[in-house]
């Protein structure tokens, strides 16, 4: 077994960091982190709980003698000295005797290696059982019937070799491991029973013990078919020949794996969710006044070739940022053209089956909508992962809505979002009115492995799979949620083409515009300056609040207010109650609610009424000017 490396420039480890701890759980073998200078145990995993048979904390409060028989010469003080030693940066590989959950000895093989662990110079011990190896050393000793018994019993792959590799004796377990009939191995040279192998590393090493007498262990990843494993292999000398004790360890090499992984992606993580979120706030507005601009130049002016440089400067950023937050998924995909509307009704059995009867599911399928072009199983699963991550948010019950729908994306809306291209899009919204997430949940929601759940009840792969389906299937997906007031998950995917020639391009229809008085009531600072630009730039009078409490107070000072312009979910008072409270001044007052949910999901949330005024975000600016207008021109709601 091969010692787990510190990383280039040191593998930084934390005991807060929830998924490497569940990496380091999903270990089969014992592992632990002991303080380089004095020893001290840090943390052990679960499996080394078991082997102790005893919870963590009981164990992190113990000395090392309490774990080891401490005989000579396998005594605390040496265990101390080894493990300074590995520090200092030489790795080691002992076997050491310890004592088990029920007073039994067992040895056990020690990996030591130098790894930081919260900033402290610490020693990762990754141990694994060699009881079998010790048996088969013993074996060794015994007659052939007793040796044939204890081998029998082993869970490892073991074969008996004479001076020219013939197999003398193979067990069971080798036999079932590498897929051959142990009729068929005996009493064959080992390049004749398993050709693939014919010189080959094993082939090398076997010769080499028969020639220096000496006891060999190596790891290697023999990559020939029907054999392709990684195989953890020790070979010992013995009285005309040799004896081989292997395993195959592909799944401990592919946990490791996956471990050099959390550690990128917690480098990835660190990075784009302190910068990527505010990135593409700040693009967005950028790309929103540019429009603006070019609005304001007739054709042919030639500083709007200085504004399509700004924008494509954008999408490049924007582009960047999507590529730093994106994780590559290559599946096999079977697409065909696909009616979503019978994808949900098709699962909804199931659906209701599996949430339970104490969340409500209900749909709100487009009588209209429009086909795709997808891999059908695939889409069922999207389908599945999401409410299912619904039900697990309502832990007390609740509603689970899906919805699906016909949309358009203008270029207004591409500059704006990242990844996505002018064109016709189906929507797919999965909404439930849980306890919702914070910004930081939020922002690591589809990176492989990051789950909130409990050790043991997720492994944080489902919603990554969700993102890399709909990324692979030339979609997008989006979500919007706050602390209390639930989740929507959206997801647009292209139109299939219809066969009939592409419409021609519309004509950008003027703006109409107004000289009312808008209280404009947004907490995001960004979204509520282009906002007022727009409405301004249109001959609005707009007056900004940045909550509910600050509105009340600027609309008491004003002396005409038209319409309210107010997000839902804001922080103390939301936009319901905000134009409940404002109207008791203003009876006749107009208002539209903005927000990234969907609107059948703020219908269930009780903010608003059905046949309220109400604009989902994200909208382009021409959106929203002639939402403004529609609003302002209709009766008060």
């Amino acid at each position: 077994m091969r010692p787990v490396r510190p990383a280039a420039g040191g593998c930084l480890l934390s005991e807060r960091d929830q998924s490497v701890r569940d990496l380091l759980d999903a270990f089969q073998e014992p592992i632990f982190v002991h303080d380089g200078e004095s020893g001290e145990l840090l943390f052990l995993n679960r499996q080394a709980c078991r082997h102790w048979g005893m919870e963590r904390q009981q164990a992190l409060a113990l000395s090392l003698r309490q774990f080891e028989k401490n005989e000579p010469p396998h005594t605390k003080e040496e265990a101390v000295k080894r493990i300074r030693h590995a520090a200092s940066g030489v790795v080691q590989r002992f076997d050491w005797p310890t004592v088990d959950a029920e007073g039994r000895t067992c040895w056990l093989e020690i990996c030591l290696s130098p790894v930081d662990w919260e900033g402290r110079a610490c020693v990762l011990a990754v141990a694994r059982s060699v009881d079998d190896r010790k048996q088969a050393e013993a074996a060794l000793q015994l007659k052939t019937s007793e040796t044939d018994t204890l081998l029998e019993r082993l869970d490892a792959g073991f074969f008996l070799l004479d001076r020219q590799l013939r197999i003398a004796y193979v067990n069971s377990a080798a036999g079932h491991l590498l897929q051959r009939r142990r009729e068929d191995l005996m009493d064959r040279p080992f390049g004749e029973a398993f050709p693939e192998m014919a010189g080959s590393v094993f082939e090398r090493n076997f010769r080499q013990v028969l020639q220096d007498g000496k006891a060999l262990a190596f790891e290697t990843l023999f990559e020939k078919a029907p054999y392709k494993n990684w195989y953890d292999v020790h070979v010992y000398p013995r009285p005309g020949g040799i004896a081989v004790l292997f395993r195959i360890t592909t799944e401990r090499r592919q946990l490791e794996e996956q471990l050099r992984l959390s550690h990128r992606l917690e480098s990835v993580g660190r990075l784009a969710g302190g910068v990527a979120h505010d990135f593409n706030n700040l693009l967005m507005i950028i790309s929103g006044y540019n429009d603006l601009l070019m609005s304001k130049l007739p054709e042919g002016d030639s500083r709007r070739d200085s504004c399509a440089h700004i924008q494509r400067a954008t999408e490049r950023a924007a582009d960047l940022t999507r590529q730093l937050l994106a994780f590559s998924r290559r599946q096999m995909l079977q697409p065909r053209t696909l009616d979503l509307n019978q994808a949900v009704q098709g699962l909804e059995k199931m659906l209701r089956r599996v949430i339970g009867e104490d969340i409500k599911l209900e749909l709100a399928l487009a009588p209209d909508l429009q086909r795709i072009v997808a891999d059908p199983g695939q889409i069922e699963q999207v389908i599945f992962n999401l409410a299912l991550n619904a039900r697990d948010a309502l832990p007390a019950g609740g509603r689970l809505t899906i919805e699906t729908a016909n949309v358009e994306f203008d270029e207004s809306y591409v500059r704006t979002h990242v990844g996505s291209k002018v064109g016709s899009y189906v929507m797919l919204a999965v909404s439930d009115n849980g306890r919702g997430m914070d910004e930081e949940t939020r922002l690591h929601l589809f990176e492989p492995f990051y789950t909130t759940k409990e050790v043991g009840k997720g492994s944080g792969l489902g919603l990554s799979v969700v993102y890399g389906i709909v990324k692979q299937s030339g979609g997008n997906i989006y979500v919007y949620s706050e602390p209390g007031h639930g989740t929507v998950f959206k997801i647009y995917l292209p139109r299939a083409p219809s066969g009939q020639p592409a419409p021609a391009a519309k004509t950008p229809v003027a703006a109409v515009r107004g000289n009312e008085t808008v209280l404009l009531v947004e907490d995001e600072d960004g979204v509520r300056e282009l906002i007022s630009s727009v409405l301004g730039h249109q001959g609005y009078r707009v007056v900004q609040a940045t909550d509910g409490k600050d509105a009340l107070r600027i609309g008491e000072a004003l002396d005409r207010l038209d319409l309210l312009v107010t997000d839902v979910v804001m922080p103390e008072m939301g936009g319901g109650e905000l134009a409940r409270r404002i109207r008791q001044r203003y009876p006749n007052l107009r208002i539209l609610y903005i927000s990234g949910y969907t609107s059948g999901t703020i219908v269930h949330h009780g903010v608003v009424n059905p046949g309220t005024a109400f604009l989902q975000k994200p909208f382009s600016p021409q959106g929203l000017v002639a939402k403004v207008r529609e609003v302002l021109e209709g009766p008060p709601a």
